[in-house]
């Protein structure tokens, strides 16, 4: 007897502790991507359609390059002057943002929290050999 009630505690004692998470509400992507964010420090490569890799880092003062988003678009500040807003949409953590060229530039979020924002990107770009496709990923901070 004491073994069949053993048997049936088990079961139900496991249920109660995976049910007993806490649920916490759920905060959209967006509304943590809203707001102002000031560029830290890029990384990535340029590769050429012929050539090699060219592998680039470059770090910013604070305040230098700014995105404000917003929950449809995004407008990068350089020194203070608006370089234009241009359109987005998020699916998950998957970023596609319009180009001033007409194109598309794809990302994918890789880290958003209250205070740090990490997209990593890939869009076309012209090179001394050649075409051929940039992928960066930006740090920023609030």
């Amino acid at each position: 007897m004491k073994t069949l009630l053993f048997a049936l505690l088990v079961p139900g004692t496991l249920c109660t502790q995976s049910c007993a998470k806490k649920a916490y509400p759920a905060t959209s992507s967006t509304h943590l991507l809203e707001g102002t964010w000031r560029l830290k420090m890029t990384e990535g490569s340029d590769t050429p359609l012929t050539g090699s890799t060219k592998p680039r880092v470059s770090k910013f003062t604070l305040g230098d390059i700014v995105d404000v988003w917003t929950a449809t678009t995004v407008e990068e500040y350089a020194s203070g002057k608006s370089l234009g807003a241009t359109p987005y949409t998020l699916a998950g953590t998957s970023l596609t943002l319009q180009t001033a060229q007409g194109g598309t530039s794809t990302g994918q979020i890789l880290t958003l929290t209250k205070d740090k924002l990490r997209i990593a990107r890939t869009q076309p770009t012209t090179l001394s050999g050649g075409p051929g496709t940039s992928t960066v990923i930006c740090t920023y901070v609030k």
